[in-house]
């Protein structure tokens, strides 16, 4: 099993899950994660993913009637009271390719909002981060009112520092790094030199000239966020978060801004373990302090 294999990553999930707002503005509080790793590795725009997204369904000719979506985030201080230690990820990120509406599960024409096929966009989740990542156009949008939501992901990406404690080399003594993380969700993913499948993870710990790599395939993917109705599916090899929503879609919008509280929103508990110091994220090659809560805190949707 790969290190680092509870940490996961769910927060567009619960960031378009407030389109169930009937005003301007919506805010939730955090989530806990299921098990599953996560990661983050190299920083920038993905492939295909710098600039403005390509058109999405049902996306016109003119970007002027166009819908765009975004994604955003804040470190604003957040006030926890679940008595763990936190910090604010050095970078996150999450690779999006599609946002899909239904009026029901069974929906049997569900709303394509947009959707990118395999050329994923990147959203930065750090402080100030603001992320075109589909369109539609004004003059095809479905007027209607919708229950779910759902959105096609590709690959999660998150880097945090961490003190790695080492038994035999460097002389026992701690070592002060980041994790630089990544792993696919779904198939056909290109990261890094190759196309991934769903699964696949790279790991690093980084400190100065010491780096700990680890790769592999088959790492766990999270199914549910235990402090609401969110769902991660894998259907031939598309992965996808699915949330309830209240939706009534209205015909003078002309941006959809989510924006995601993120102040020390990567959680977890401090270990007796001797060595390791309270509020510092402590680990060793094999092991690491258990991560309890990991994506937003809160978030606001603005419909301008």
């Amino acid at each position: 099993m790969p290190i680092f294999s509870r940490a996961t990553w769910l927060p567009l999930a619960l960031t378009v899950g407030a389109l169930h707002c009937s005003g301007k503005t919506s805010e939730v509080g955090a989530f806990e994660p299921g098990p599953s790793p996560s990661g983050s590795g190299q920083v920038g725009a993905a492939p295909g993913g710098g600039g403005a997204p390509p058109a999405g369904a049902g996306a016109g000719a003119g970007a002027g009637d166009d819908i765009t979506i975004h994604v955003g985030a804040t470190a604003t201080p957040f006030a926890h009271k679940d008595g763990l230690s936190g910090l604010t990820p050095l970078d996150s990120r999450l690779g999006i390719v599609s946002l899909t509406l239904l009026r029901s599960a069974s929906d049997p024409s569900p709303w394509v909002v947009f959707d990118r096929g395999v050329d994923y966009v990147e959203a930065g989740l750090n402080d100030g981060d603001d992320t075109e990542v589909g369109r539609v156009a004004r003059s095809l949008l479905v007027n209607d009112t919708f229950t779910l939501a759902k959105v096609g992901v590709t690959h999660v990406r998150y880097r945090v520092p961490s003190t790695m404690h080492l038994a035999i080399s460097n002389n026992g003594v701690p070592v002060t790094g980041t994790f630089d993380n990544v792993q696919a969700l779904a198939d056909g993913v290109t990261l890094g030199n190759g196309v991934r499948a769903s699964g696949w993870y790279r790991y690093s710990f980084v400190a100065q000239s010491y780096a700990v790599p680890v790769e592999g395939a088959n790492a766990p993917l999270p199914t549910s966020a235990s402090a609401g109705p969110f769902t991660l599916s894998l259907d031939a090899g598309k992965a996808s978060y699915t949330f309830p929503v209240n939706l009534k879609a209205s015909g003078d919008a002309t941006r959809v801004s989510i924006v995601v509280n993120v102040h020390d929103q990567f959680r977890w508990q401090d270990q007796p373990t001797t060595g390791f110091t309270a509020g510092v994220f402590d680990s060793t090659p094999s092991s690491y302090e258990p991560v309890r809560k990991f994506g937003a805190n809160a978030f606001a949707l603005a419909i301008e």
